[in-house]
């Protein structure tokens, strides 16, 4: 909110004035005011202490109400319009077109910012349209940005099958619990690794049939030639999209870096190349926790701990994590 009054203090400008502030939005998809201890909240186990010193020092919104979900809290946020006026009532969805994507005619924070000299960066989830980076939807054509680098559309499916070792839905969380193989590549394999610390690390734990269902394996003997190493897995595994102005054409890679490390990664780089650049806007668009159920990798939980398994009543400050990633 703070960033929207920055905003609008600035659109009657032309151009960028000297002392024009750089401003970063976090926006965290799908985390309730009650997760946090932020506000007081009394309950809560999770702790952002480098979050909470900047909350201090801060001007303090309490009476402040977001939408229902994450693709209409940020097109409220870009637009300044509530849902029934923008139009993007609900997440977007292949075939739902019309009440779930940002229309190119929005007059957005970008485009104010835009004509106030600034450069402009959403980094992390975009999801206001499901027609590719290319289509009227997109965060640069239809919000207005400059660049954007992140998840496009929404985060895939958590995979259930472990790089297609086991059956579809197995763990449906998409991490196994164990210790042992992590196939890193088909030729390269490590051993004595925690399922979850090898999926941080990009590799795809090694399952073996055993008599109660799967396990990882103890050992990499077996090799990893039965890994399907393109398969996509919730915030572990995912397709990351750039874009720019001046770039011909969108550019796609996947990823096997927790989501919200490697976007949090790429603000910062973005960020640190706009120093001469001054003033500059960047929304870094956390993804987690909303979509998928996953346990943290290990040093994003407090204290070095590692969830106990997929259940995130298991895990209460599993909500925290894309914050803690974030400072």
């Amino acid at each position: 909110m703070l960033a929207l009054l920055t905003a609008a203090a600035l659109i009657a400008a032309p151009q960028a004035r000297p002392g024009n502030p750089n401003i970063i939005l976090i926006m965290c998809d799908d985390l309730g005011v009650g997760q946090l201890d932020l506000l007081g909240w009394d309950g809560v186990d999770a702790s952002l202490p480098l979050l909470g010193a900047l909350s201090e020092s801060s001007v303090r919104f309490t009476n402040a109400w977001s939408m229902a979900d994450g693709a209409a809290s940020r097109a409220a946020t870009l637009t300044g319009r509530y849902p029934l006026r923008n139009r993007v009532v609900g997440d977007a969805a292949a075939g739902i077109v019309a009440p779930t994507q940002l229309h190119p005619a929005e007059w957005t924070m970008p485009d104010m910012l835009e004509y106030a000299g600034f450069q402009t960066a959403l980094i992390g989830r975009h999801d206001l349209g499901r027609n590719g980076p290319n289509g009227v939807a997109s965060p640069v054509y239809a919000a207005g940005f400059d660049t954007f680098v992140g998840p496009i559309e929404a985060m895939p499916a958590n995979d259930g099958s472990v790089g297609g070792q086991v059956p579809a839905g197995t763990f449906s969380c998409g991490v196994p619990e164990g210790i042992g193989a992590c196939c890193l590549s088909a030729d390269e394999c490590v051993d004595g690794l925690a399922a979850i610390d090898c999926l941080t690390a990009g590799g795809v734990p090694r399952m073996e049939a055993s008599e109660g269902g799967w396990t990882v394996s103890a050992d990499c003997d077996a090799g990893c030639s039965a890994v399907n190493f393109n398969t996509l897995n919730g915030h572990f595994r995912w397709v990351e999209t750039e874009m720019d102005l001046e770039l011909e054409a969108p550019r796609q890679w996947l990823r096997t870096q927790y989501s919200s490390s490697r976007i949090t990664e790429e603000a910062a780089d973005w960020v640190a190349s706009q120093q001469h650049h001054p003033p500059w806007f960047c929304m870094l668009s956390l993804p987690a926790p909303a979509g998928t159920s996953q346990p943290a990798p290990t040093a994003l939980v407090s204290g070095g701990g590692t969830p106990a398994s997929c259940d995130p009543e298991d895990d209460p400050e599993g909500a925290a994590v894309a914050m803690r990633a974030a400072v």
